[in-house]
């Protein structure tokens, strides 16, 4: 009954009937009808983070593509999960909350990435990262199969790689000067005070 008709919530009324309660008993438990409907935030934040936890960590932008395809994959394959994600892309009140659930995600997701790349293209990878969720998961909740989705999400993923740049310890960097009012060796330190070597 939470998931209405349409990709709308019910009105109150009829959730209280289906549950035996009156809109009085609803009321008392929850202060919105928007409230009774789960989006799982804890679980899928711990979820992730778990998937983090375990990926191979050698490589930050991998093990970020490998836990979030493990996270999500399984989200894929259950109905319930798409009638609910419906009702949230369809209910402004319920995208809002799970926004402030990307923010957990990005953060999870930042931090595990900023332990080998800048915090600028840290904090770009794991947007596009999580943009790439966001899109597969609104076009699962519309009626692309899973497959289709999955899809989707492995290209979204498989983008990171070349947003991140180089992200490995032995990469060097090379700098391209077209004219500076610098002195040799004042352009030497400045370049080695932005990359913290001394």
């Amino acid at each position: 009954v939470l998931h209405g008709r349409a990709g709308r919530i019910d009105r109150v009324a009829d959730i209280a009937a289906a549950a035996h309660v009156s809109p009085r008993t609803f009321f008392r438990h929850f202060p919105t009808k928007e409230d009774a409907i789960p989006l799982a935030h804890r679980a899928n934040v711990h979820n992730f983070e778990t998937r983090l936890a375990e990926a191979d960590g050698s490589d930050v932008v991998q093990s970020l593509i490998v836990a979030t395809r493990a996270a999500i994959k399984p989200v894929l394959s259950r109905e319930i999960d798409r009638r609910r994600y419906r009702l949230i892309f369809a209910t402004p009140v319920l995208r809002a909350r799970m926004a402030a659930s990307d923010l957990d995600h990005l953060r999870l997701a930042t931090d595990h990435l900023s332990a080998s790349l800048d915090p600028i293209r840290a904090a770009m990878t794991a947007a596009a990262g999580l943009a790439a969720v966001n899109h597969t998961l609104e076009r699962f909740a519309g009626d692309d199969s899973a497959e289709d989705c999955l899809q989707t999400l492995t290209f979204g993923l498989s983008q990171l790689d070349a947003l991140a740049g180089p992200h490995h310890p032995d990469v060097r960097r090379f700098v391209v000067l077209a004219e500076t009012h610098l002195s040799q060796e004042d352009l030497i330190a400045s370049l080695r005070r932005t990359q913290g070597v001394s």
